[in-house]
């Protein structure tokens, strides 16, 4: 099974370490990197996913729509974010498991490793 990726990120190189890091892993890809919400809410609606890593705030704007568009469509995703104190995020962006900023390539391997066996779970 390829399992296809959504990278919502606005810093671009944080976004395209985030690339490098699930292209490494054997069966996964990148579907595309978006920048803004409504980067990420056409990939959503477009592009065939299976899993997204949302960034908790982009520019100025909550990735939250994006989450909720993904619940909508039953697809599972983590959070990236700075914020310690995940009860701060906003729903459902709270609800869903988080990856804190700086993180290391092995946590976020973990954590895409989680993603697809929700995905698979999803099925």
């Amino acid at each position: 099974m390829v399992m296809r990726l959504l990278v919502v990120e606005d810093e671009s190189l944080i976004a395209q370490d985030i690339a490098w890091v699930v292209e490494s892993i054997q069966g996964c890809t990148v579907v595309g990197i978006a920048g803004s919400v409504e980067e990420g809410l056409a990939f959503v609606k477009s592009a065939q996913i299976d899993g997204a890593i949302l960034d908790a705030n982009l520019e100025d704007e909550s990735s939250r729509v994006v989450a909720e568009e993904l619940r909508r469509r039953n697809i599972p995703y983590f959070v990236l974010s700075g914020c310690l104190d995940q009860d701060m995020l906003p729903s459902p962006l709270n609800r869903a498991p988080l990856l804190e900023k700086p993180y290391c390539d092995r946590d976020l391997i973990a954590q895409i490793a989680n993603l697809a066996s929700a995905a698979a779970a999803a099925e």
